[in-house]
Formats: C-alpha cells, sequence, structure tokens
C-alpha cells in the first residue's frame, strides 16, 4: 500500500530519469501543488493521492481507502488540477497532470473519466507497489 509520500517519491525519479528538474516535491501536510516539474518545453504541475492514511493515528491509516473514499480523492484531485488548468494563459509552458496509486479501485475511478482528460491534455501516472510508473 502506497502512502502520498511514496507516490510522489516515485513520479518524482521518474521525471528526474526523463530529464525533468523538481522545482517542488511537497510533503503530504502541505497544501497546494504536491510536484512542479520542469524542462526545456514545459512546467509540469502534478497532484498526487496515496491509497492510504499516511497520519498513524487515523481510522484508515495502513488500510485501503473504500470506494467513497477513493471516489473523493479523485474528485479532489481534478478539482485541484482543474484550478491549476485554469491558472495558466495562452501560449504558457505549463501543464497540469494528476498521480495515484495503481489499484483497480483508482484506475476504474480514472477510466470514467478518461476521455475528458485526454481532450484536456492531463496525464496521469500510476505508480505500481514496486514503485514503477506508467503513464495515461
Amino acid at each position: 500500500m502506497l502512502y502520498e509520500s511514496e507516490v510522489s517519491a516515485a513520479v518524482v525519479n521518474y521525471l528526474h530519469a526523463k530529464g525533468y528538474h523538481i522545482n517542488k516535491e511537497s510533503k503530504p501536510t502541505e497544501k497546494g501543488i504536491d510536484i512542479i516539474a520542469e524542462n526545456d518545453s514545459e512546467v509540469l504541475y502534478i497532484e498526487v493521492k496515496g491509497e492510504t492514511s499516511f497520519r498513524e493515528g487515523s481510522k484508515r491509516f495502513g488500510k485501503p481507502f473504500h470506494s467513497g473514499q477513493v471516489t473523493h480523492h479523485v474528485a479532489h484531485a481534478l478539482y485541484s488540477t482543474l484550478k491549476d488548468f485554469d491558472k495558466q494563459t495562452f501560449g504558457s509552458k505549463t501543464r497540469v497532470a494528476m498521480a495515484f496509486s495503481d489499484t483497480p479501485e483508482f484506475q476504474k475511478r480514472i477510466m470514467l473519466i478518461s476521455n475528458s482528460l485526454s481532450k484536456l491534455q492531463i496525464p496521469v501516472y500510476l505508480v505500481g507497489p514496486d514503485s514503477t510508473v506508467t503513464m495515461l
């Protein structure tokens, strides 16, 4: 089960290997954009969600989020991503993306909105339990 920080670290490593410079990687307790990565052609703002709570005292610590919580996390990530997308200016190098743990529950929710994500050119990074990253 991957915490948000583990999903973030895997995406950062993936982007680094693709030639991106990481300008920001937030901690799970910080608000705002989770990852800002840049290469010669773009600046990428990424919203990240894990598959369980990282807070040791919470009811969900060490347990996977149930389907309603996964839906909530995808919806929140999409809202945050679209809010960042809305801030873009014409001709800007800025793009937005989302990253999730690669689980059937997250895959199911993402597939339901995949046509819209494609039309909006919002990539999704899925991180497997072995930290491999797949981009949709």
